[in-house]
């Protein structure tokens, strides 16, 4: 419990993390092995092939019927500010944000400053790079199955 606590603090608050990191850790020790913390607090994402964390990427984007909704209301409407994307939908501002940037992030959408407001629409050419990554990764399951 002390070791995360240190770990979730150090994460967020700094405190020269790489550096104290070896010092703090080596007198802390599971079944006479050392802790490793580094491979232990971040995503190991990296160490799968680029196709499968493409695939994952685009798989996690359209998991939620949300997301969904909301790239059927941008394809059919074009260009929309979020509050015009969130008419409709059952839940908070704050949450519907969150889903736009999981979306932007997984580059399905595009942002664009308007001052005041952001305007999103569809990136029709991801859009269709990831229908084609999603069918190649079940094209494979099929051969395999």
């Amino acid at each position: 419990m002390t070791v995360t606590f240190w770990l979730l603090e150090t994460l967020t608050y700094g405190r020269g993390f790489r550096r104290n990191l070896k010092r703090d850790f080596e007198h802390y020790s599971i079944d006479s092995s050392p802790l490793k913390p580094v491979l232990m607090a971040f995503s190991k994402h990296f160490l799968y092939p680029p196709e499968i964390q493409l695939t994952s990427q685009f798989a996690f984007a359209y998991s939620y019927p949300g997301r969904l909704e909301i790239l059927l209301k941008l394809q059919s409407e074009g260009p929309l500010c979020v509050k015009d994307i969130a008419k409709g939908h059952p839940i908070s501002l704050e949450t519907f944000s969150g889903h736009l940037k999981i979306l932007s992030r997984a580059h399905l959408i595009i942002p664009e400053e308007r001052y005041p407001y952001t305007f999103y629409h569809n990136h029709e050419s991801n859009v269709k790079k990831s229908e084609e990554v999603l069918n190649a990764f079940f094209q494979k399951l099929k051969e395999n199955g």
